[in-house]
C-alpha cells in the first residue's frame, strides 16, 4: 500500500513538473490569443466574432501539436531516451504523463475560448465540440506518431499524415470508383461515392463533424473509438519500436512501406482529375508508371538510399496486382449490366435532367436525384415525361449514348426510370466534347425529344403548362433593354398573351435550321430560348438588340430570360404592353 502511494505521490510530482515546464508556453499563448481574439477586432472596429473564436482555437492547436512534439523529442535522440531509460519510470507512464499534461493545457486555453463565446452570446458549440474532439485525438496522434518516427520533423508530417489518413483512404476508393465509372458507360461516380460515405464509409462520422450539427451519445461513442484504436496502436508501437532505430526517419519499415502506397495510388490519382482524363487506360497507365515513380522517390527519401530492398519491390508488385484485379474485375462486371435497358411497358415514367438536383416546386430547397422514389414523382410533382413517343425517344437516347457518348459541348445526362413495380433504375452519362467528331444520332433524337409536348412543359412550364401557369398569382414581367426598364404587372388576359407569344415563337424555332440543342431534359436555372445564327430568317443586330425579361409571382423571381431578336412575336407583344 505504501509503495503504492509512493508512486502514486510520484507521479503526481510528474505531472505538475510536466505542467511547470510550459509556463512560458502559456504566457506565449495567453498573450498571442489576447492580441487576435480581442485586441485585434478593437484595433478593426468590429465585434468579438466566431471568426476570431476559430482563429484562437487554430492558435491552440498549433501550440497543442508543438508542445507535443517537443514533450516527446526525446524519443528521437538515443542518449535522452538512455537518460529517461535510466529514472524509476516506465515508458509508458512517461507518455501518460505527456498525454495528460497537454491535455489539461489545452483544456485550459480552449476553456477560456469558450468562455468569451459563452460571455458574448456567439453561436459556438457546434464549433468546440468537434474541434474539442480533434485537439484530443491529435495529441494521442502526436504520441503515436514519435514512435513511429525517428525524428521530431518526420514525426510532425507523420501527425499530419495520420490524422488525414480516413481522407487518403476514400482518395484511394474514389480513385478506384472513376477507374470503373470510365469502364462502365451510364455510371456517375460522384453519386456513388456520395453513397458509400452516407451509408457505408461515413466520413463525417469517423471525424465527428456530423455530430456538431446533431449532437448524441454517438459523439462520445465514436470519439471513445477512435481514441481506443489510436491508443491501442500507440500501445503496441511502444512495445515494438526497436530503438537502435532512432534517428532514421521512419522505425517500422511496414509503415514507411504504407506511407508509399498511399502516396503511389493518390499522386496519379490527382495527375489524371487535375487533366480531367475519362480515359480508364491512360488512367491505369498513369496509376503504373507515376505511381512506380511515387513509390520509389517516397522510399528513397524515407530510407535515405536509392537502392530498393526486395520486399519493397515485391510490396509493390503485389499492390498493383491486387488493385489492378479488383478495379478491372469490377468494372467488367458493371460493364455486363451496362446495356440492361427497361422494357416500354415497365415503364412508368422517366425523368430526365442535366443537373443532379432538383429544386422542388413552390420550395427553395433542392432535392439530389438519389433520394427522389416512385412514390414521390407524383407527391413532388415531378416533371416526368409519360407519353409512349417521349418514352421511346428517351430509350433511343439511352441506346445511342451507350454506342457513343460523344457530342459537340460537354454535358450531362441523367436518366432515371420510374418502373411500374415500384423500382426505378438510374444511369448518368458524361457527353465529352469532340468537336465535329461527334455522334449525330444524339442530335436527331434530342431535336424530335425537345419537340415532343411533354418536353415542352417540362423546360418552359409557364408558356406550356396552363396548370402551373393558373397556379401563380401577381404575376409582373421586369424588362430591360437599351430603350427602356419596364415593371408590369399583367392581367390573366394578359399573361395568356404573352403565354401565346412566346410558344409561337418558340414552336417555330425548337430544331429549326441552326439551333444547338441547348436544353436537355428538367432545368430549374436560367433557361435559354432556341438559338439561331443571324441568316435569312432574321436580319436585325441580334447582338446589340437585346431584352431581358424577369418573370416574377408576388415576391418570387422564377425564371428570367434574354428574348432574341427574331422573336417576333414575343417582341410585338412587349412593344404593345410599353
Amino acid at each position: 500500500m505504501e509503495t503504492k502511494n509512493t508512486s502514486m505521490n510520484k507521479s503526481k510530482q510528474l505531472l505538475i513538473h510536466h505542467l511547470l515546464e510550459k509556463k512560458n508556453w502559456a504566457v506565449l499563448t495567453l498573450i498571442v490569443l489576447i492580441i487576435t481574439v480581442m485586441i485585434l477586432p478593437m484595433l478593426m472596429d468590429t465585434d468579438i466574432s466566431e471568426e476570431y473564436i476559430a482563429m484562437g482555437v487554430a492558435e491552440v492547436f498549433i501550440v497543442i501539436l508543438v508542445n507535443c512534439l517537443i514533450d516527446f523529442n526525446y524519443l528521437h535522440d538515443s542518449k535522452k531516451y538512455g537518460y529517461y531509460l535510466s529514472k524509476p519510470i516506465s515508458s509508458i507512464k512517461r507518455i501518460h504523463m505527456v498525454l495528460i499534461s497537454n491535455a489539461l493545457f489545452a483544456t485550459f486555453f480552449m476553456g477560456l475560448l469558450c468562455l468569451i463565446g459563452i460571455i458574448l452570446k456567439l453561436e459556438i458549440f457546434e464549433m468546440f465540440l468537434v474541434s474539442s474532439a480533434w485537439l484530443l485525438m491529435l495529441i494521442l496522434l502526436t504520441s503515436l506518431s514519435s514512435l513511429l518516427s525517428g525524428n521530431t520533423i518526420i514525426a510532425g508530417l507523420s501527425t499530419a499524415f495520420n490524422f488525414a489518413l480516413p481522407l487518403f483512404i476514400m482518395g484511394v476508393m474514389y480513385f478506384a470508383m472513376d477507374i470503373v465509372g470510365d469502364i462502365v458507360i451510364g455510371i456517375n461516380v460522384d453519386i456513388i461515392m456520395d453513397y458509400i460515405i452516407q451509408n457505408i464509409y461515413k466520413i463525417e462520422s469517423l471525424y465527428l463533424i456530423e455530430y456538431g450539427y446533431n449532437m448524441s451519445i454517438m459523439y462520445f461513442v465514436v470519439l471513445g473509438c477512435n481514441c481506443l484504436v489510436i491508443y491501442g496502436f500507440m500501445r503496441w508501437a511502444l512495445k515494438h519500436r526497436k530503438n537502435e532505430r532512432i534517428g532514421e526517419h521512419i522505425v517500422f519499415n511496414g509503415y514507411k512501406y504504407f506511407i508509399a502506397l498511399i502516396f503511389s495510388i493518390m499522386v496519379p490519382f490527382i495527375f489524371t482529375n487535375a487533366l480531367y482524363n475519362h480515359e480508364y487506360v491512360t488512367k491505369l497507365i498513369s496509376f503504373v508508371i507515376l505511381g512506380t515513380l511515387t513509390y520509389y522517390v517516397a522510399l528513397v527519401i524515407l530510407e535515405k538510399s536509392f537502392t530498393l530492398k526486395k520486399v519493397a519491390i515485391k510490396l509493390l508488385v503485389i499492390f498493383m496486382v491486387v488493385f489492378l484485379s479488383i478495379v478491372l474485375a469490377s468494372g467488367f462486371a458493371v460493364k455486363l449490366i451496362e446495356k440492361n435497358i427497361p422494357d416500354i411497358s415497365e415503364i412508368d415514367s422517366i425523368f430526365v435532367s442535366s443537373t443532379d438536383y432538383i429544386l422542388l416546386p413552390g420550395d427553395n430547397d433542392y432535392v439530389h436525384l438519389r433520394d427522389i422514389d416512385t412514390e414521390d414523382v407524383e407527391k413532388i410533382k415531378l416533371p416526368v415525361y409519360q407519353s409512349d413517343e417521349a418514352k421511346q425517344l428517351v430509350l433511343d437516347l439511352h441506346k445511342s449514348l451507350i454506342d457513343n457518348p460523344n457530342y459537340y459541348y460537354h454535358t450531362n445526362v441523367n436518366i432515371v426510370y420510374y418502373l411500374k413495380d415500384g423500382s426505378k433504375t438510374s444511369r448518368y452519362f458524361d457527353l465529352g466534347y469532340h468537336g465535329e467528331d461527334y455522334n449525330e444520332k444524339l442530335e436527331v433524337i434530342l431535336t424530335k425529344l425537345m419537340s415532343t409536348k411533354e418536353h415542352k412543359k417540362i423546360v418552359y412550364p409557364f408558356f406550356y403548362n396552363d396548370d402551373y401557369r393558373n397556379s401563380l398569382k401577381n404575376i409582373r414581367i421586369e424588362m430591360s433593354s437599351k430603350s427602356y426598364n419596364e415593371k408590369i404587372y399583367l392581367s390573366k388576359s394578359e399573361v395568356e398573351q404573352f403565354a401565346f407569344a412566346v410558344k409561337q415563337d418558340i414552336d417555330y424555332y425548337l430544331g429549326h435550321k441552326d439551333d444547338g440543342v441547348v436544353t436537355i431534359g428538367y432545368q430549374d436555372n436560367y433557361i435559354n430560348f432556341p438559338s439561331v445564327i443571324k441568316g435569312d430568317d432574321y436580319e436585325g443586330d441580334i447582338e446589340n438588340d437585346y431584352l431581358y425579361i424577369e418573370i416574377w409571382s408576388g415576391d418570387s423571381r422564377f425564371k428570367n430570360f434574354d428574348i432574341p431578336g427574331y422573336f417576333v412575336h414575343t417582341r410585338a407583344f412587349i412593344e404593345d404592353l410599353n
